[in-house]
């Protein structure tokens, strides 16, 4: 039994045809992307942080009373906290690491077709290196008098100065040095020039997830925005002290009236809470992998039991012309075959071209084309298995049943 007769009964079975392909391109496609994300998830729980998160507080905290000199409230803030025995420095800012999830795009020049590079941007003040524990690779850090301190409104001018990471860097200026160059921290905004180069620290989930895990910026910024939160602090603690000083810093802030901590912990338990989210996010991804697989084998299983039903009639002549058990199985394993294979190439174009039409979603080591063939063996594996039953209840078939 050759391939003419299987492709002479596509036409007879379009629906049939179209719909196994669309059901194997689109599982092998979703599958494949949800394998790159898990793996990129899992690989990147070895990737150093570059922060001793262990000796590091965040402290969050919102007013619920709106007559407040915040601008008082943050010096006043920062003289307190930097005053408790057992606290080395300490800074405003507007994100955490480990859980920086705001992400912002930079540019090398101002106008609307400049390519653009993905980082997190940290508010700090001129105490962000020593904070962070992170060194001064090229350059130099900020002027306390460079600090922009304030409400932020339209007409705020922002600082003229910047920091990056070493990540970033290499990014955006290969081997060239980043120092002294100019930078556009939003799209035709004020720009900033490049002051100094850092060692890299982690950002959070939403950059790692692209491979991006260590692209910041630190602006020179003690600000808030209304009806936002207020600015958080940083501190970096003696050695060992971290867990001891969480209630001392807890009574600094409620100080002040009107506000609430909802946040007050060493870095440490951020870092744990986006492990645990990474790892949660893995587990989903594979449920969502074998929920697609299922849905796929059950939904061949019907069809070819529909199409035998549509068939009988065809198979028991084809019995009573001598054809075995054998070339009935045969014939439809290699039916579901080739339409399995043209499944497959349409959803391994449809996997490339979704990273390729969203780079910033991918991120530049997003495929992995032995990782699409794995799957695409896998789910041939899972069709033929499936289509199996169907076909073997086709070959038992007898002529006498059908032909009457």
């Amino acid at each position: 039994m050759g391939i003419r007769p299987i492709l002479l009964s596509f036409k007879q079975s379009k629906f049939f045809s179209l719909m196994v392909v669309l059901q194997v391109a689109l599982t092998l496609a979703a599958v494949s992307h949800s394998v790159f994300s898990t793996n990129a998830l899992l690989r990147n729980w070895s990737v150093p942080s570059g922060l001793d998160a262990r000796n590091m507080l965040i402290e969050r905290s919102q007013f619920f009373i709106d007559d407040i000199n915040l601008d008082g409230v943050i010096s006043r803030d920062l003289q307190q906290l930097s005053q408790i025995p057992g606290v080395q420095h300490v800074t405003t800012t507007n994100q955490i690491p480990f859980a920086a999830d705001g992400i912002s795009e930079v540019f090398k020049e101002a106008g609307t077709e400049a390519q653009r590079y993905l980082a997190a941007t940290f508010q700090m003040n001129s105490s962000a290196l020593d904070v962070l524990g992170v060194e001064l690779i090229s350059g130099r850090s900020f002027y306390p008098n460079e600090v922009l301190k304030g409400q932020l409104s339209p007409e705020t001018e922002y600082p003229s100065v910047i920091m990056i990471s070493d990540a970033l860097a290499n990014e955006m200026f290969g081997q060239e040095s980043p120092l002294g160059k100019t930078i556009w921290p939003v799209r035709n905004a004020q720009p900033a020039e490049v002051i100094g180069v850092y060692t890299n620290f982690m950002t959070g989930q939403i950059l790692n997830g692209i491979g991006k895990s260590y692209n910041t910026t630190i602006r020179p910024m003690e600000v808030w925005t209304p009806a936002a939160l207020d600015p958080g602090y940083l501190m970096r603690v003696d050695p060992g002290s971290a867990e001891s000083l969480l209630e001392n810093v807890r009574d600094v802030i409620y100080q002040q009236q009107g506000r609430y901590v909802f946040r007050n912990e060493v870095l440490t338990r951020t870092k744990k809470r986006m492990h645990d989210a990474r790892s949660s996010q893995a587990m989903v991804m594979a449920a969502v992998s074998v929920v697609l697989v299922l849905i796929t084998a059950f939904g061949i299983v019907g069809l070819v039991s529909f199409l035998v039903r549509q068939r009988e009639k065809q198979i028991g002549i084809r019995r009573a012309l001598g054809a075995t058990r054998k070339n009935i199985l045969r014939y439809f394993l290699l039916e579901n075959t080739l339409l399995t294979i043209l499944g497959l190439i349409l959803g391994a174009a449809l996997t490339i071209g979704i990273a390729v039409k969203f780079p910033a979603l991918s991120g530049t080591k997003f495929i992995h084309y032995d990782y699409i063939l794995y799957v695409a063996i896998f789910l041939w594996c899972i069709n033929l298995l499936a289509v199996y039953w169907p076909a073997k209840k086709a070959a038992n078939i007898k002529p006498a049943q059908v032909i009457g």
